[in-house]
């Protein structure tokens, strides 16, 4: 809500479906897409398009390497990683989550800005 009240636009950029990414956009108040097709750059591309952003001047916060911080980072933005909010998911998701805590541990005390 911070971040809202400040006036940075947001956008929820969701590879989720329709039914869970319309929960989150009314529930915040917030537009966004589903099925996005996360890490694949033309995903954010849309999404600075409607923003009318740059990449040099956005960031992308995410919960997962592999789809948020990757493809964030392959489209120029900037990425912030936080924790998940929840640890279950589809059975990729939670293969992709043990890869990751494999590669970043030990990491989050360290400074991770760009992969």
């Amino acid at each position: 809500n911070n971040l809202k009240e400040s006036g940075i636009p947001l956008l929820i950029l969701s590879n989720g479906s329709p039914k869970r990414v319309k929960y989150w956009t009314q529930e915040l108040g917030l537009e966004g897409f589903y099925l996005v097709g996360k890490p694949f750059s033309f995903a954010f591309k849309r999404a600075l398009k409607l923003l009318n952003c740059s990449a040099k001047e956005t960031a992308m916060i995410g919960d997962q390497v592999f789809t948020d911080i990757l493809g964030a980072n392959l489209t120029g933005l900037k990425s912030i990683l936080v924790r998940p909010l929840s640890p279950g998911g589809l059975w990729h998701t939670r293969i992709l989550r043990n890869i990751e805590k494999l590669i970043l541990k030990g990491e989050y005390n360290a400074r991770i800005i760009n992969w």
